[in-house]
């Protein structure tokens, strides 16, 4: 079993948690869809689980605004393709913190922006992190190599900004 699970909900309240150990899980300490919002998701560490001690994202999409943030002691797992985009203006804004370790599992992307139905849809990616606490986009491969992850995709109407960043 996972620890905690959140699947698609609209509620910004949906899950609070802060200054927890999540540990001893069959499967993922947390697992969220990427709308979740995970803002109040705070200085928290995982150890001791099977499948790895990360926040597994599963596909989906992200359609308002997001933060991923930094100061957990556990990396986030990108599971699936990944869509940051808005049907209208203002567009939809994925922020990661500092500090912050993004992992990408095989054949996974994230997508900024979106082209459907003959109209763009509007999306903006915020990595901006510090000369001290970086962000890192990487495989989630245990021997980390070119090619084990698809990339991060601007599409049509998406923006993004990349600031202390390893890629």
């Amino acid at each position: 079993t996972n620890g905690i699970t959140c699947i698609n909900t609209s509620n910004p309240n949906a899950l609070i948690l802060k200054h927890s150990t999540l540990t001893g899980n069959k499967h993922y300490p947390l697992q969220i869809h990427p709308n979740v919002d995970i803002s109040q998701v705070m200085y928290n560490t995982a150890t001791g689980n099977d499948s790895g001690n990360c926040c597994l994202v599963t596909g989906g999409d992200i359609r308002t605004n997001r933060t991923w943030p930094g100061t957990n002691k556990f990396a986030y797992q990108v599971g699936g393709n990944v869509f940051v985009y808005k049907h209208t203006t203002p567009a939809d804004t994925l922020i990661i913190q500092p500090g912050s370790e993004i992992q990408f599992a095989s054949g996974s992307s994230l997508f900024i922006g979106h082209y459907y139905n003959y109209r763009q849809r509007q999306g903006v990616l915020i990595a901006e992190g510090t000369k001290d606490s970086t962000i890192t986009f990487t495989s989630s491969s245990n021997s980390p190599k070119p090619g084990d992850w698809n990339g991060i995709y601007f599409c049509h109407a998406g923006t993004g900004y990349f600031r202390h960043c390893s890629i």
